[in-house]
């Protein structure tokens, strides 16, 4: 169990569908403004050294492009790969391990990252560069990056940090609002069923909430 203020004043890389929550979906309680007030402001409010790689900013939508704007030069960095890759073979190999990951399977493209979305990209320099700088955390509710984080060797120096804490942070900070709350709950049933599933973490969020309570 993470102690969220062990992470605080620490480095953490933040994955694109963190950010990009409710999108594929039309209802109301899952409009950007509402995942702002569930936890997206609260989360950006609580970490003090957030990082997101230049290949996540482009892939998400000009919405939250416009979002993370408010942050940038206070407590988010716009980070990237700048010209490691065929230049330094540690991160090649880092890199290129990464990419190769059976859940993956990403090649490389000469194409800028704004003009050619590509699937699972912006996971893979995330963790290449966390891999590669030492960042100890990374937050993603992709099934795929959390098993290669606990998978690969490259990336046994980094702690992820799940969804559900990010749901935690904002559960705290809307304890006065029980539709807020109920909501968070709803998230936490659909955008955390991998982790439920496979037994990670409990299948509600209120034992989850009692579980991470209990260990502070």
């Amino acid at each position: 169990m993470i102690k969220l203020e062990k992470i605080k004043n620490n480095k953490i890389v933040f994955d694109a569908n963190i950010l990009m929550c409710g999108i594929e979906r039309s209802e109301e309680e899952y409009s950007f403004e509402c995942m702002k007030e569930c936890f997206l402001n609260h989360v950006f409010s609580y970490f003090e050294n957030i990082l997101i790689h230049e290949a996540v900013f482009y892939e998400v939508s000009d919405d939250r492009k416009e979002y993370l704007r408010n942050f940038i030069g206070k407590n988010l960095t716009i980070v990237g790969e700048g010209d490691l890759y065929n230049h330094d073979p540690i991160y090649n190999r880092i890199f290129n391990s990464i990419a190769k990951y059976d859940l993956f399977d990403y090649e490389r493209s000469s194409i800028a990252f704004k003009d050619n979305p590509s699937k699972n990209r912006g996971e893979v320099f995330s963790l290449a560069y966390a891999a590669y700088h030492k960042i100890p955390f990374f937050s993603s509710r992709d099934g795929s990056a959390n098993s290669a984080v606990k998978e690969l060797k490259e990336l046994k120096s980094i702690n992820l940090v799940g969804f559900e804490y990010c749901l935690i942070i904002g559960y705290l900070n809307n304890q006065g609002n029980s539709i807020i709350k109920k909501r968070i709950k709803s998230l936490y049933k659909t955008y955390c069923a991998p982790e439920i599933k496979r037994g990670a973490i409990p299948g509600t969020f209120s034992d989850f909430f009692t579980r991470y309570v209990s260990n502070i």
